[in-house]
């Protein structure tokens, strides 16, 4: 029969032990980069030969290079290395499956890639993007809805331009475009009883806020920009102890403010508010009462919440 050294021989060298990898052993990254290397060279004039080529070589990749040594140093330049390598080969193979239209396949691909690379935002958009040519407008949308709330609670992420854009595509294919029935279309808009303050994104907050901002002008509303500050102390706070404070945060506000008002995140330690048509001296009975809350619900201190309005009106705001 064949020596054992013919596959794998572990070896002790100078304080240090080595797998030699003999002349019979298969290592799958060497697979790997073998089929991507096909597939390039194939897709030119056989794209059916170099899907399958990529099919391959991305079934082979499960997921960050030696994963379970996560905390490894001297594993990063290889671990992005294979990384890359597989994104770029993602990218190109889904190209070809729009040269042949088989949007379905880029969708089951995009979902099964996301288990392993769910913040890959690209992917999401490509996802999103099939979904749309395949008339899923819902299921896009709703995955739209996913992917900005995780990728700027989980990473505090600004989405891309190309992301935000996406909505205007998802809007345009909508199914309903043409129903001319006000009483459907303002059912389909309908996101059901607000139980109170709506959250959103900074840009759609910035687009919230000009538009109240020239109703103002017009109608002389009482709208106000406010801004919550948490003081903390950084070295006392682990990361995931800062961002479950600022989850409280928000909770607070969406139940003490009122169904009209909207707030965002502005940064780690800030948040955006704005109300709408506040009665005269009202704002200071609104900030105590903000105060009182998040000092009641959340393990802020008082003395560590600093909440600033401003009548929307002023010219000279942070927005």
């Amino acid at each position: 029969g064949e020596l054992p050294e013919s596959y794998l021989n572990l070896n002790f060298t100078n304080g240090y032990y080595c797998l030699e990898i003999g002349e019979n052993t298969i290592v799958d990254i060497d697979i790997f980069e073998s089929l991507i290397q096909k597939g390039d060279k194939e897709r030119e004039y056989d794209i059916n030969s170099a899907i399958d080529n990529y099919q391959n070589a991305i079934d082979l990749y499960k997921g960050l290079y030696l994963s379970d040594n996560a905390y490894e140093v001297w594993l990063v330049p290889t671990r992005n290395y294979y990384q890359r390598l597989f994104l770029k080969t993602l990218y190109k193979f889904i190209e070809l499956l729009k040269k042949n239209e088989e949007n379905e396949r880029i969708v089951a691909l995009c979902e099964e890639t996301l288990l392993i690379e769910p913040f890959e935002e690209n992917i999401h958009i490509e996802l999103m993007e099939a979904l749309l040519k395949i008339g899923q407008n819902k299921s896009a949308m709703q995955h739209y809805e996913y992917a900005l709330n995780m990728l700027e609670k989980e990473l505090d992420a600004k989405p891309s331009q190309r992301l935000t854009n996406l909505i205007k595509k998802i809007n345009s294919n909508s199914s309903q475009k043409n129903d001319l029935d006000i009483n459907a279309i303002k059912k389909n808009l309908d996101e059901g009883s607000p139980v109170g303050a709506m959250y959103c994104s900074i840009d759609y907050f910035k687009f919230l806020f000009n538009i109240q901002k020239r109703k103002c002008l017009r109608k002389n509303e009482n709208d106000y920009l406010g801004i919550i500050t948490i003081n903390r102390d950084a070295n006392n706070y682990y990361d995931s102890e800062m961002k479950k404070n600022i989850s409280d945060v928000f909770s607070v506000l969406e139940k003490s403010l009122r169904k009209g008002d909207v707030f965002t995140s502005w940064n780690e330690n800030q948040i955006l508010v704005m109300l709408h048509d506040v009665k005269e001296n009202g704002i200071e009975v609104i900030k105590e009462k903000l105060i009182g809350n998040l000092r009641n619900y959340t393990r802020i201190n008082k003395s560590e919440i600093r909440i600033i309005f401003q009548p929307i009106s002023i010219e000279n705001t942070i927005l």
